[in-house]
């Protein structure tokens, strides 16, 4: 007994779990950061190489379409990132009845971990988005060989 209620009286803490299956919620939750990761250390590697593949920087780089693939890795990551915060929005609008409250209400509570989990997947999804989009307006705004 806990609270002095009976143990059958105690609503389990996410009541919509099984509408929703915790792969895909942690799919939706974790893909814009770990897009992300990704996107900046292969991006990294790409332009480091392409303008210092030797002991000596260029002035030009070395792989004339490193820029075109950096570009399009740029928007696959963003793709990704906006695919993982549609399917969280997807979660939140199946399991936001879970508990009483708006989505304030959910993230300072914390009540009904679905549609927590589900709202905070929107949440980084959409920040690791507009995260890649800075990263690509980067490749519009340096040069890619600064010798």
């Amino acid at each position: 007994m806990q609270d002095g209620n009976p143990p059958s009286t105690i609503a389990h803490p996410a009541p919509h779990r099984d509408n929703v299956s915790a792969t895909m919620l942690f799919l939706g939750l974790f893909t814009g950061p770990v897009v992300w990761g990704l996107q900046f250390v292969v991006n990294f590697a790409l332009a480091s190489h392409t303008c210092y593949p030797g002991a000596t920087p260029l002035n030009v780089p070395a792989w004339h379409s490193a820029w075109a693939v950096i570009l399009l890795l740029n928007l696959l990551a963003a793709v990704l990132a906006l695919a993982a915060a549609t399917l969280s929005y997807r979660h939140w609008q199946v399991t936001r009845t879970e508990h009483q409250g708006d989505a304030g209400h959910a993230i300072e509570a914390g009540e009904g971990r679905t549609r927590f989990l589900a709202l905070w997947g929107v949440m980084t999804g959409l920040g690791f988005f507009v995260a890649i989009l800075f990263n690509t307006l980067a490749l519009f705004m340096v040069p890619e060989c600064a010798g």
